[in-house]
C-alpha cells in the first residue's frame, strides 16, 4: 500500500550514518510538520524526519517553508507492519499546502460540531 506524507519543510540538512562496514554514508534529512484540526476542533501537529539521497539536499534547502509530499510504502510481514519512504516514487514540492482546502473544511466542520445547540 502506498500513502503520502505531506508536511511543511522546516529544516533540511546533511547527516552522516555509519554503515555496517564502517564507512560513512551521507544523506539529506528533511524535517516536516503537518498541522490539521481534529473532530473536536483541537489542533493536531505531527513531525517526521525523513532521510533522502544526499543529492537532493540543495533542492530541499531551497524549499524550506514549502510543502513536501513524499510517498510511503507499507508492507505487512509475519514480523510486523513496516512503513518507509518509497525510493521508487518521486516526491513533490508545493508552494502552498495541497491539503489546505481539506484542512479548512475540517476546521469548519469541527467548529459547527462544537457549537452549543440553543436551548428550547
Amino acid at each position: 500500500m502506498t500513502t503520502m506524507y505531506i508536511g511543511q519543510i522546516l529544516v533540511a540538512k546533511r547527516i552522516e550514518r555509519k554503515q555496517k562496514d564502517g564507512t560513512i554514508a551521507y544523506h539529506a534529512q528533511v524535517s516536516l510538520q503537518f498541522e490539521t484540526i481534529d473532530k473536536m476542533g483541537e489542533k493536531e501537529i505531527s513531525m517526521e524526519n525523513i532521510q533522502l539521497p544526499i543529492n537532493e539536499l540543495d533542492t530541499l534547502k531551497s524549499s524550506v517553508g514549502k510543502y513536501l509530499s513524499i510517498p510511503y510504502t507499507t508492507i505487512n510481514t509475519k514480523n510486523g507492519t513496516y512503513t518507509f519512504p518509497d525510493d521508487n516514487l518521486l516526491y513533490r514540492i508545493y508552494d502552498n499546502n495541497p491539503l489546505a482546502q481539506i484542512v479548512e473544511t475540517t476546521n469548519q466542520a469541527a467548529q459547527t460540531t462544537n457549537q452549543k445547540k440553543p436551548d428550547k
